[in-house]
């Protein structure tokens, strides 16, 4: 549990420095001395403007967890202050039209403003999976997935290093 908590507050500091622009999907490496948290991260997978996901494995002290994690500036998506996922945050992928149920995970939020005090929100939405999950989705000749009730389609590039990610690190 200690490392799931670890891993959730690394996660958050590496994606609150991911701009919100489109941007080809990377596998980074990361340790945080501190936590003794080591991360390997694929992604960020843009769906739509401001909404991305990323897949995480994190280890400490031989431990290990993997997490899909959703991130929502709504800035970039809707005028105002509007909550998309608080109470639908549900995740599905269908990979080659076979239903994976990664649950409902947890959902954080916050309103926020613009330096000229617009309102907005920004959601995080974060799913402990297995190792076997991550790699049924890599497995997939197609991937898509649905969060709340937002659907979205994996690009054969964000397939690829999704795969390349499972082939090295998992």
């Amino acid at each position: 549990m200690k490392l799931l908590s670890l891993l959730g507050f690394t996660l958050t500091l590496f994606l609150t420095g991911c701009a919100q622009t489109s941007t080809k999907p990377t596998i980074e490496s990361k340790y945080d001395p501190y936590s003794e948290v080591k991360m390997v991260s694929v992604g960020s997978f843009e769906i739509a403007p401001g909404l991305k996901w990323d897949i995480s494995k994190g280890t400490s002290e031989g431990e290990t967890s993997y997490l899909v994690y959703f991130q929502r500036n709504g800035a970039y998506d809707s005028p105002g202050s509007k909550w998309k996922f608080l109470k639908h945050h549900h995740l599905y992928f269908l990979a080659d039209g076979k239903s994976l149920d990664a649950g409902p995970g947890t959902h954080e939020g916050d309103v926020n403003s613009t330096s000229s005090g617009y309102p907005y929100i920004t959601e995080s939405m974060s799913y402990v999976v297995s190792k076997g999950f991550i790699k049924r989705l890599g497995e997939a000749s197609n991937l898509s997935g649905r969060v709340g009730n937002q659907e979205f389609d994996v690009t054969d590039e964000q397939l690829e290093i999704l795969k390349t990610f499972i082939r090295k690190h998992l």
